[in-house]
């Protein structure tokens, strides 16, 4: 929806959503079948999803902190020097660079770290097992490896730390 249509979906839409990626299986498996299933993607960088899987995995994490008393962070990403253009040219500028972004953000973060497009302007990062200071210094390192991406230009990125509360 955000790439195509450049929309955040509803509530309802983000319900249907789910409701289609909920699977079942027609006949019993075994364990291994089941860790086959469950392993096929190749692990590379942080892992990148939708708002709704990102919600989920942000509760799950919350709960995994309550119960094994690790410390995560949220951080937000956002490009602050585009917002009043409307020209079509230029928005499609802003896509392919949103796009670099992406790229560096999935590159240069860890493999269980997860990443969200929020908005048009704006990622979400849930960076696992990684204290405050630890968390601005990745989120630092990660904004340099951006600015390189994208050839040194003067834009604004900022960028927000908060810690995970426990459920």
């Amino acid at each position: 929806m955000y790439q195509t249509l450049g929309v955040k979906p509803s509530k309802s839409m983000l319900k249907l959503y789910e409701m289609i990626k909920k699977e079942s299986h027609d006949e019993d498996l075994d364990i291994m079948e089941i860790q086959q299933e469950l392993s096929r993607d190749e692990a590379y960088g942080a892992f990148l999803c939708e708002y709704g899987t990102f919600r989920e995995i942000y509760i799950m994490q919350s709960r995994m902190m309550g119960r094994l008393g690790i410390c995560s962070q949220l951080c937000l990403v956002t490009i602050l020097d585009h917002s009043q253009i409307k020209d079509q040219y230029a928005q499609k500028a802003i896509e392919r660079m949103m796009t670099k972004v992406q790229d560096a953000l999935l590159s240069g973060l860890r493999i269980g770290d997860v990443v969200c497009r929020l908005n048009v302007n704006q990622f979400v990062v849930l960076l696992p097992a990684c204290h405050n200071d630890d968390a601005k210094g990745v989120m630092s390192r990660v904004l340099r490896k951006i600015k390189y991406s994208l050839n040194h230009t003067t834009l604004t990125i900022d960028f927000m730390v908060g810690e995970i509360m426990p459920k």
